[in-house]
């Protein structure tokens, strides 16, 4: 897949949509959404294979969110691929409330599977999405024919993206372990590397991340996660990569979009005013119109 000056304005532009969505929902955990938003739409709208009119599509890729309170960033690129009627569920169009009764609505505190088409992962408690994703690489590679040199060729990628505060969690470095000692080769792990959790600095527990990661047996680069360019440069340059799992450490900012969530590194968006989400959807988040694809 080849990318232009067109495709990545219109990426950029869906990603100020969706991180409008996530703000106008007044979502629970909205600085975490914001670092990946950008991560999130160029998987669904430039890398992934998938079908909004055919979610259960076999050969379609995978998107597994470890992180799974960031499922806002999840959820507005659905709503924009057309997945789900945005103008019935989402208040930037007219839609209901997005906590409108608890769990009974299908939009949820994480991401579940049940609620709406799309999602292949229900998440919930922290550092265990490498581990499903690694089981879902593992099945594909095992019923996967073969070349002529024995290589497995599956159809589908699965791609995993982790929080660096989950990281914490144990079960990611013995997911990494598995991942490497199977050569995982369609599994890409994407790092949300914002370096901050709810109250600290996370570089501090993941130095050096790289190496780290490079020691379970992964092919590791690093990106800018906020730019479109090199974004879908690296996405493009894992294609290239054969017989082991990926791991892409994308280097992001908690709250991107919006400057006092940046500053403060803000991880739920709970206390935000209606008032301050007002001035941020006119000032910084201003609506830009999205160019349709060619």
């Amino acid at each position: 897949m080849t990318y232009d000056e067109k495709t990545i304005k219109r990426l950029e532009a869906i990603a100020n949509e969706c991180r409008r969505i996530v703000l106008s929902c007044g979502f629970g955990h909205g600085g975490g959404c914001m670092s990946m938003q950008d991560i999130a739409v160029a998987l669904y709208f430039y890398k992934m294979k998938h079908d909004p009119k055919n979610a259960d599509w076999d050969e379609r890729d995978r998107l597994i969110l470890g992180k799974s309170h960031a499922a806002g960033a999840i959820e507005a690129c659905l709503a924009l691929a057309g997945y789900i009627p945005k103008e019935k569920w989402l208040p930037l169009y007219g839609g209901n409330k997005y906590y409108p009764d608890g769990w009974r609505t299908r939009f949820q505190g994480h991401l579940e599977a049940w609620t709406k088409p799309g999602i292949d992962y229900t998440g919930g408690s922290l550092g265990q999405g490498l581990g499903f994703a690694c089981g879902l690489a593992w099945g594909s590679l095992i019923k996967a024919p073969k070349d002529r040199f024995g290589n497995p060729q599956p159809s589908f990628k699965i791609y995993c993206i982790q929080g660096d505060g989950e990281s914490n969690e144990g079960l990611v470095w013995e997911s990494a372990m598995f991942a490497g000692r199977y050569k995982l080769s369609n599994l890409v792990l994407i790092l949300d590397y914002n370096k901050y959790n709810m109250s600290e600095d996370m570089s501090q527990f993941l130095e050096p991340v790289v190496d780290k990661f490079k020691s379970f047996g992964f092919w590791v680069t690093e990106m800018d996660g906020h730019d479109m360019h090199d974004i879908c440069h690296t996405l493009d340059m894992v294609d290239n990569v054969a017989g082991m799992p990926k791991c892409i450490i994308a280097h992001t900012i908690k709250g991107k979009g919006v400057p006092i969530w940046e500053f403060d590194h803000e991880h739920g968006s709970a206390g935000i005013t209606p008032e301050e989400i007002k001035l941020a959807l006119n000032t910084y988040l201003k609506e830009k119109p999205i160019p349709p694809e060619e």
